[in-house]
């Protein structure tokens, strides 16, 4: 070859070099939408079409000022799917001052993320914690609304019909109609709607309360205390319509989800729960307008010890909330009053599989805890020595073979249990010992599994349901096992990753919780499966949704819904990883329908960052090209002028 042609040659490949740095690899950011505090880990992800990415520039740019607060390089961590194949992390753990921030990827056509912040507890969380205690005022039932726009609906309540369980077949259709329990009606007014739909549980209620008290119990510091007691209040005395104590008799449910040919259930019909007034009482309606409650069996009759224990755990932080001797007078009825032997299946909800709850050994230990630590603040010490037996009894019975917790949820309390019981344990008990050793293996595995993910995900794709909560569930129970022991290292990376994964930091960059993204930059649920925020076109925020999974929807939907998105469009299909999908579609219920025991695992989570306790992470280990003030753009106009220095070259 000629000088000449080599010299072409040489130029003919650079400019393909450039093209290809140049070409508009389909890239994302991907962070907290939410943000992060001064001292903990930050990490933000590219989503990358553009498997050449490792080591390339990521910018952490002032919002305010355009300025390039930091430069770092993306570390590959992992594969995503055949659309995505590269995640990489950029770690900017150095950038510590309170302010609004962009990463910005240059070499990846200056692909931004959405907007965060960086402050303190209040500026951060302060606003998910007043959020989350929003959805359960505007969820309320009854007369006793907060809001102008929430009128009374469901008066009929105050005077139900007492039913005996209803029958459904294996597909959940009610097989006949209902029958009486022979035992007249009951005042059920009030309490919360349990999800998008209008039911109320008290399989889900009695869970909300004891999260609602607990984090009163604990954090000291969090902001409108009283709003949340008042709140947790609201909750509580519901439930007390729903317990009789003097008789002894349980009522478990108002109203009914599904129906038949000849009765319409709730989720028959989309449409404002003031609406259920206009029904006709007789006829395929006549449940709708006058809703029914059921009984969980005879007065005096022994209880579902699932519901026995979180009603007992309820009543007993009522009384070391607020001292009210009438919530510990009923927390030790009912929990007297549990089924512990031959207990087959739990009573949850009918039907059954609304709630397939199979546990319940960590509700009777969260019920005997909770009662000790009440019975010790009344002065009864031999009650309280009694129920801390009891509790221990039952961690060790609760644990079992598997030595572990699970990420705290529903179906599950046995973190927040062993964490109890180990708080009232001696440092030198056997049983706080093994408490702190099942949190530990819980976690571990969790954190092991975590490692392995790009995003920290705990589980494998496609093999859990409840994927925000649960994953909430593993940043609360990571955060109680550093309260506890004061090691807040070791887990540290599990629970800051899980709080970030529901927050936006994932590979749909959705946030989970309705409102969860700092601006309009960012993304959160905005077609919620909840008629009310469907109908009112009014978002129900801080209410958390499933997240991504496996499960699918029916395209049939109601008429009287509003189309949301328009054109019924999929924005996250491109994002699907092993089976797992994130519809943001009103007709998925799966993926987007709020719920209550999601929400109340967020406000646990948002409450204890303003604990006292920081995480102690050690920091991913970025190269840091430097702390700098370049204005944004400079290291793609440096790219673009290679290109333009090789275009004059091919002239020459």
């Amino acid at each position: 070859l000629s000088l000449e042609e080599m010299k072409r040659q040489a130029v003919a490949l650079l400019l393909c070099a450039c093209a290809l740095a140049c070409a508009d690899a389909k890239s994302y950011v991907r962070v907290n939408q939410a943000g992060y505090l001064p001292a903990e880990t930050k990490l933000a992800y590219v989503l990358s079409s553009n498997k050449g990415l490792a080591g390339a520039d990521c910018q952490v740019v002032s919002v305010a000022t355009a300025v390039v607060n930091l430069t770092s390089r993306l570390v590959d961590s992992g594969v995503w799917n055949s659309e995505f194949p590269k995640v990489y992390t950029c770690t900017f753990s150095a950038v510590n001052t309170a302010g609004e921030y962009r990463i910005v990827v240059p070499s990846a056509d200056s692909v931004v993320s959405p907007v965060f912040q960086i402050g303190e507890a209040a500026a951060v969380y302060g606003g998910l914690l007043a959020n989350a205690l929003f959805y359960y005022q505007a969820s309320r039932d009854g007369s006793d609304q907060k809001f102008t726009w929430r009128p009374a609906c469901h008066a009929s309540d105050a005077s139900a019909t007492i039913y005996n369980t209803p029958a459904y077949d294996d597909d959940d259709v009610l097989q006949g109609s209902l029958t009486s329990a022979g035992i007249g009606t009951a005042d059920v007014a009030g309490g919360w709607f349990d999800a998008g739909d209008y039911i109320k549980f008290v399989e889900t209620t009695s869970y909300v309360v004891d999260l609602m008290l607990f984090t009163l119990n604990r954090y000291a510091d969090i902001p409108d205390r009283a709003a949340l007691l008042e709140e947790a209040q609201f909750g509580l005395n519901w439930l007390s319509k729903m317990w009789n104590n003097d008789k002894k008799l349980l009522l478990y449910q108002v109203g009914i989800g599904s129906g038949n040919d000849e009765i319409l259930g709730d989720h028959d019909v989309w449409r404002l729960p003031e609406h259920d007034a206009s029904y006709a009482a007789a006829g395929k309606t006549r449940y709708l307008r006058n809703r029914p409650t059921f009984a969980a069996g005879a007065a005096g009759s022994s209880i579902s010890p699932n519901l026995a224990g979180r009603l007992a755990s309820a009543y007993a932080l009522c009384y070391q909330v607020t001292g009210d001797a009438d919530c510990l007078v009923r927390a030790e009825t009912v929990f007297a009053q549990a089924r512990t032997s031959g207990v087959g299946q739990l009573l949850t909800t009918a039907p059954f599989d609304y709630y397939p709850e199979d546990e319940w050994c960590s509700d009777m230990e969260l019920g005997a805890i909770e009662l000790h630590f009440a019975a010790t603040k009344a002065g009864d010490i031999t009650a309280a020595r009694n129920y801390l037996a009891q509790a221990k009894q039952y961690l060790n019975k609760c644990l079992g073979s598997s030595a572990s917790v699970s990420p705290l949820n529903l179906y599950d309390v046995s973190g927040l249990a062993a964490f109890e019981v180990a708080r009232a344990s001696a440092s030198d008990d056997a049983t706080r010992a093994a408490a702190v050793a099942a949190l530990a293996a819980g976690l571990s595995k969790a954190q092991q599994q975590s490692s392995k993910d790009p995003f920290g995900m705990w589980t494998e794709y496609g093999t859990a349901g409840d994927v925000a909560p649960e994953t909430l569930g593993w940043a609360a129970v990571g955060h109680l096992y550093a309260e506890l022991t004061g090691d807040s290292a070791s887990f540290a990376s599990l629970t800051r990753k899980s709080r970030d994964y529901v927050l936006g930091a994932n590979g749909w960059g959705q946030s989970f919780i309705i409102g969860a993204a700092y601006d309009a930059t960012g993304s959160a649920p905005l077609c919620a499966s909840h008629q009310i925020d469907n109908l009112l076109d009014r978002r129900y925020v801080g209410g958390v949704v499933d997240g991504p999974n496996a499960a699918s929807f029916d395209d049939e939907f109601f008429e009287e819904a509003r189309e949301c998105p328009a054109g019924w469009t999929d924005a996250f299909s491109a994002f699907d990883r092993d089976g797992w999908h994130y519809w943001d579609d009103v007709r998925s219920w799966p993926t987007d329908e709020p719920a209550l025991d999601y929400t109340a695992v967020s406000m646990l989570v948002f409450a204890q960052q303003f604990s006292n306790v920081s995480l102690a992470e050690s920091s991913v280990v970025t190269p840091v090209l430097s702390v700098a003030t370049v204005p944004h753009g400079a290291t793609w106009f440096a790219l673009a002028s290679c290109c333009a220095l090789a275009y004059l070259l091919w002239r020459v």
